[in-house]
């Protein structure tokens, strides 16, 4: 009579395996949501070059910046922003120049507890483009998020997560 318990048991387990990789998913996106959010209201005040400069400083969002995430800035970020900003350049060949930050944006999501625990880590890296017009930031305009690739010391900082692609971000809306 304990085999089918156990079987049962087991069954119930890796049943709730997709619904934690989900929940990793849409953690990650709330991530992607609000720091793109935030990265415009940043840059709110400073033109290109300032932004730019402020954002490989780690002072503005997205933030922190890798460069200085071990350092302890004195400033307590948000339960959510898990992430790092690890890139940042001006592109100016379109009509509207733009700062592109690279960001890595973590998701968890998690269940039982215990020897029944189950945790899902996942990890995307994102550009995050604000464009601007007349040296001042776009506000009508919402930041473009594009897909880029995880460099190895990233992944690495995050302990090997599982890399998703930004449309399994994305189809988690």
């Amino acid at each position: 009579m304990i085999a089918p318990v156990l079987i049962v048991s087991l069954a119930a387990c890796s049943s709730a395996g997709p619904d934690v990789r989900h929940e990793a998913l849409a953690d990650a996106r709330v991530t992607i949501d609000k720091v793109s959010a935030l990265a415009v209201e940043s840059a709110i005040g400073l033109d290109l070059d300032g932004y730019s400069v402020a954002v490989s400083r780690g002072e503005v969002w997205p933030k922190p910046a890798f460069a200085t995430v071990r350092e302890d800035s004195g400033e307590p970020l948000p339960s959510w922003a898990h992430g790092v900003s690890f890139d940042v350049e001006t592109d100016q060949s379109g009509n509207y120049p733009k700062v592109m930050v690279s960001y890595a944006v973590p998701g968890q999501g998690s269940a039982g507890s215990g020897f029944n625990a189950r945790i899902a880590n996942v990890l995307v890296c994102v550009g995050i483009a604000i464009e601007y017009v007349n040296d001042e930031v776009d506000v009508y305009m919402p930041p473009i998020v594009t897909e880029v690739t995880c460099p190895a010391d990233v992944r690495k900082y995050f302990g090997g997560d599982e890399v998703v692609t930004l449309e399994e971000v994305l189809a988690t809306g």
